[in-house]
């Protein structure tokens, strides 16, 4: 885990905002039991905290544990199967304006990098 100061290097603030956007749009395309949804929920629910505070350690945290909530490392073995569902509507759209937030995010960033010649 990056410590603090190395968190306020724009650069790896970045890596972290896409890591947390490639998760996100990870989660758009799961298919899992329609009662691990809640979890994954709150799982969200942390990315939302981390953004809305500007908070890059604790989204880093946020994205690692929603993707270490993947189905495909949560297999049930010798279990009868259980009917898989995408995420429910409401959790899309929670998803679609985060996705939107972190991206507004680096647009912003990029142009004031750009203004001051940083690129």
């Amino acid at each position: 885990m990056p410590t603090d100061d190395a968190l306020r290097d724009g650069a790896l603030v970045e890596k972290v905002r896409a890591a947390a956007l490639q998760v996100l749009g990870n989660v758009l395309r799961w298919r899992v039991a329609a009662r691990r949804w809640p979890r994954l929920a709150d799982l969200v629910a942390a990315v939302e905290h981390a953004v809305a505070a500007g908070d890059t350690a604790a989204l880093d945290i946020a994205a690692a544990n929603l993707e270490a909530a993947t189905p495909f490392r949560n297999q049930q073995i010798n279990q009868p199967p259980e009917a898989r569902v995408g995420a429910p509507d409401e959790l899309r759209e929670r998803i679609n304006r985060l996705q939107h937030d972190l991206g507004r995010h680096t647009d912003e960033e990029d142009a004031d990098a750009g203004s001051r010649g940083d690129r």
